[in-house]
């Protein structure tokens, strides 16, 4: 029996190679399509910021906001809503996106 206490969820880490292809589910429940990345913008003397994550339904890529989503876990990412904007995903100036900016990259 160890002294230390067991982690909590909210102390767990998530790896981003990890949640890559995981389930996005809607607010309803339903399957919505897989994590493809996730946008960040970075700041100064702070943590990157999380802007968003892009879905991969089919063979596009779909932006939802961060403030859309309720959980991200070892099993899926959580969305509060059923809607999702189906404009093609277009990156903005100063975003970066993990996977392909980052992942993998020697920095």
């Amino acid at each position: 029996m160890s002294d230390s206490p067991e982690p909590s969820t909210a102390d767990a880490v998530l790896s981003l190679s990890s949640l890559l292809k995981h389930a996005v589910i809607d607010g309803d429940g339903r399957t919505l399509g897989k994590l493809s990345d996730v946008v960040t913008r970075l700041r100064d003397n702070d943590y990157p910021l999380l802007t968003g994550l892009v879905i991969a339904l089919g063979s596009a890529g779909y932006f939802v906001p961060m403030s859309d989503v309720t959980s991200i876990d070892p099993l899926a990412v959580r969305l509060r809503t059923a809607k999702v904007d189906l404009r093609p995903f277009e990156r903005r100036d100063g975003e970066l996106l993990l996977k392909e900016n980052i992942l993998g990259h020697r920095l």
